[in-house]
């Protein structure tokens, strides 16, 4: 009888633990883009040779920020500015953020390539949070008659621990902006955000392409224009204990009603 007893308390006592215990929580995100350009020729009998050209210098950058609160006081940034390949990384124990932007002048149609990743868990802290981005300007000149078309092939995907207060997201944005032939303006965007948020399905990605346009109607001026790009990251991994699953809650309600009996028992007088 006394056996039981003890292996009844035990059984109660690991149900409450493991009702009570909160998982690791985590969370991670990445992004990145690759930006090219194609030439359309708006009247074929101009005799005009369809043309861009990119104006230096050139802007490119990325950033990366870091906030880990162990007593709610410690914070480290870190940020890179660059007209040619840039990169900037911070790489703690329990977190790590990145980001970096490759010129790729090299191809024949293609620009830049950005990146940012992030991941943090809260094992050594109350709080940990990790944003990154990376962007890039390009003004541009194009020939009468001529329209550019810039594509993003691109990737996004944000990760948190189901069930936690953690949050995640990542987005990409594109835009050319600039004047029409006639002295007007134009403007063409493209914006893809994903959030990864807490209680929601543990994992999301986006992989495909995004497109964005500038036109010159001029007939035989040329026309400038500019071009904007951006990748971004973010997340957050809490020591706040969630809320219990329901599974969490069958276990703690079955801990309970075995040390209730278990009460109970001890209180009937022995005959």
């Amino acid at each position: 009888m006394h056996f039981k007893k003890a292996g009844l308390a035990t059984l109660a006592a690991a149900a409450l633990l493991l009702a009570a215990n909160p998982a690791t929580a985590a969370s991670s995100a990445y992004a990145s883009m690759s930006v090219f350009y194609k030439l359309i020729d708006l009247d074929l009998d101009d005799n005009i040779a369809t043309s861009i050209s990119f104006a230096m210098p050139e802007g490119y950058g990325n950033g990366v920020g870091i906030t880990t609160y162990t007593n709610y006081a410690s914070n480290s940034d870190t940020y890179d500015f660059g007209t040619g390949n840039v990169s900037t990384a911070y790489a703690g124990s329990n977190i790590a953020a990145a980001a970096s932007v490759t010129n790729d002048a090299s191809w024949s149609s293609g620009l830049f390539t950005l990146t940012t990743t992030g991941s943090a868990n809260n094992e050594d802290a109350v709080y940990n949070q990790f944003n990154s981005s990376a962007w890039a300007d390009r003004q541009f000149t194009l020939s009468a008659n001529t329209m550019v078309v810039f594509s993003a092939s691109y990737r996004i995907g944000a990760d948190t621990t189901p069930g936690s207060f953690d949050a995640a997201s990542s987005n990409t944005w594109m835009e050319t902006w600039g004047p029409n032939a006639d002295g007007g303006s134009q403007s063409s965007y493209v914006s893809i955000d994903l959030a990864e948020k807490m209680y929601v399905a543990p994992s999301q990605s986006i992989a495909n392409r995004a497109r964005v346009s500038f036109s010159n109607l001029s007939d035989n001026s040329p026309l400038t224009g500019d071009l904007h790009a951006q990748i971004g990251t973010f997340g957050i991994a809490s020591a706040v204990t969630p809320v219990p699953e329901p599974e969490s809650w069958a276990m703690l309600l079955a801990g309970l009603g075995f040390v209730g009996a278990l009460a109970r028992r001890r209180k009937q007088p022995t005959v």
